[in-house]
């Protein structure tokens, strides 16, 4: 349960990204004769593509592998049967996955607008990236050569401490690297919010809040391994549930003139309004289940999925407005 659990914690952060490079192209389509401003659109579409990219996990999946095939599960190497090599290959091909990603990801760095600070940390992340799988290419080319039988294991020990420094310090790039995404990601959802308190569109001004109250609660909500919170969060998650109620009841006010007015299909606005409702029922159940002890797994997992469909939901309508 617990693997399911930061499952749908990663699902609901990335999902988070793709709504906001989807609505920062869509509110701003007919602003798009500045030049500026669509630079800016366009280079942070493709820094939050990059950031919903499976990159780390990549990385991630290498270093399982590794763990498992080349060590005894302890941290010291093992001696290797030909059995252990044979998904060498697929972790070799996945690897390779990443060049045309870097590759693309350089470019955008050195385009215009220069976003300040983001643009040298995520230099940074990619170096760290390049630096590793370099190593991960290394790896896989001393056991498939076969070279380990011959110096019965002399470079595997090198390899071995190399491994385990470039690990740490990938950790560290992509720690800093995702705190500097999600201070992008605020200042995007702040400015389009902005924009759209001036033009007066409520339907998605409400919705756009409504999912940052809710997307703050998951945050919290699937930051343990155990859902042990201590006082204080316990505080700030009955405080967002208190927001996302008043969110909730801005979503029940907007009428269906306005929804329409905003070229928002009502049925599917209707089915957030939906969501919405049973996401704010399940926060308050989660809370009292946490308080009672209970088993809050089920509700966690009927939260996400239901944050899910908001989500789905939405990209859906902003689409159907760009056709």
């Amino acid at each position: 349960m617990e693997k399911k659990k930061v499952q749908y914690a990663i699902f609901v952060f990335s999902i988070i990204a793709v709504f906001l490079a989807i609505l920062g192209y869509s509110v701003r389509r007919k602003l798009l004769e500045e030049k500026e401003i669509k630079a800016e659109i366009e280079k942070y579409n493709k820094y939050v593509a990059f950031y919903n990219k499976e990159s780390f996990a990549i990385l991630g999946d290498f270093r399982s592998y590794y763990v498992d095939t080349f060590t005894n599960g302890k941290g010291k190497l093992k001696k290797l049967k030909r059995v252990d090599l044979l998904k060498l290959n697929t972790v070799r091909q996945r690897l390779n996955l990443l060049d045309e990603v870097i590759s693309k990801m350089e470019t955008t760095i050195s385009e215009k607008p220069e976003f300040k600070n983001t643009d040298n940390y995520i230099a940074e992340y990619l170096e760290i990236i390049k630096e590793e799988k370099k190593l991960d290419t290394e790896i896989l080319n001393y056991y498939e050569s076969g070279v380990y039988k011959e110096d019965n294991y002399g470079s595997a020990i090198f390899l071995h401490s190399k491994f385990l420094n470039i690990s740490r310090k990938s950790n560290e790039k992509y720690g800093i690297y995702v705190e500097v995404m999600k201070t992008l990601i605020k200042s995007q959802k702040e400015k389009e919010i902005e924009r759209l308190r001036k033009k007066s569109r409520k339907a998605a001004m409400y919705m756009v809040l409504f999912i940052n109250d809710t997307e703050e609660f998951s945050q919290i909500l699937f930051s343990r391994k155990q859902v042990d919170f201590t006082k204080m969060e316990v505080l700030k998650l009955k405080d967002l549930i208190s927001e996302m109620k008043k969110k909730y009841k801005n979503l029940e006010m907007v009428s269906d003139r306005q929804i329409k007015k905003e070229k928002y299909s009502l049925e599917s606005y209707n089915k957030i309004r939906s969501y919405s409702k049973e996401i704010v029922n399940l926060s308050e159940k989660i809370i009292e289940s946490k308080k009672d002890d209970e088993d809050i797994y089920v509700l966690l997992y009927e939260f996400s999925e239901n944050y899910k469909k908001i989500i789905i939901e939405y990209n859906k309508m902003l689409e159907s407005k760009k056709q």
